[in-house]
């Protein structure tokens, strides 16, 4: 309430001044506008005021200053290397990334261009890291093929992807079993919801059959 009153004495004492005060004539008994010098510092004070009403002023929240950043192709550039800088990033997380932060789509084909030229981004190389840390964290590699054949690499190009053929089938189910020994099913059916289970992290509907008929022989 006291913002109000003060906003209203402030916009009617702005009138006044560009106005000019109401002088009485001596020789008719009428009253006419005199004109004063314009004050300097009203334009400022009225400025002031709309910023108190408008939606991104004082008085409902300034603009953030995220809106003030440029979009061009040098700041979506910086943006990649902070996020590569911390792992391994595909051209298409990294671009989605950007989309999200609202570069212009121009802007971030360049950005990533610039950086797969000067190698800051590699899917071939993304994608051998993804296949180790997937493999390191107990989980399958179904989802992690699609998502490599979608960045049109071979997997069986990569060499973390060879040597996981190596360890065979077995290996994976010892994983599988690995998992479940951790993190067993509370279910009235445990061996379909270990099946679930397995299958959502990515092993193979073979190793996962298999594997939650190994820790849960009975039905």
């Amino acid at each position: 309430m006291a913002q109000k009153e003060t906003l209203e004495s402030l916009r009617a004492r702005i009138a006044q001044i560009e106005a000019g005060p109401i002088s009485a004539a001596a020789d008719n008994g009428e009253s006419h506008y005199v004109a004063e010098p314009p004050v300097a510092a009203a334009p400022a004070v009225f400025s002031g005021l709309e910023s108190l009403d408008e939606p991104g002023g004082k008085g409902g929240g300034s603009k953030s200053k995220k809106d003030d950043k440029p979009k061009d192709a040098q700041a979506a550039y910086q943006r990649i290397l902070r996020i590569a800088g911390t792992r391994e990033q595909s051209t298409e997380r990294v671009r989605e990334k950007l989309l999200r932060a609202e570069f212009p789509s121009a802007v971030v084909d360049e950005a990533i261009e610039r950086a797969v030229r000067v190698g800051v981004l590699d899917n071939r190389r993304y994608c051998d890291a993804l296949v180790r840390s997937t493999v390191a964290a107990q989980k399958g590699l179904s989802k992690v093929l699609r998502e490599i054949e979608s960045l049109g690499v071979d997997p069986l190009g990569l060499d973390s992807y060879q040597e996981y053929l190596e360890l065979g089938e077995e290996a994976q189910l010892e994983s599988a079993c690995a998992f479940l020994a951790a993190h067993p099913a509370r279910s009235k059916n445990p061996r379909e919801s270990a099946f679930r289970k397995l299958v959502s992290r990515g092993f193979s509907v073979s190793v996962a059959s298999q594997a939650a008929r190994r820790a849960y022989p009975w039905r």
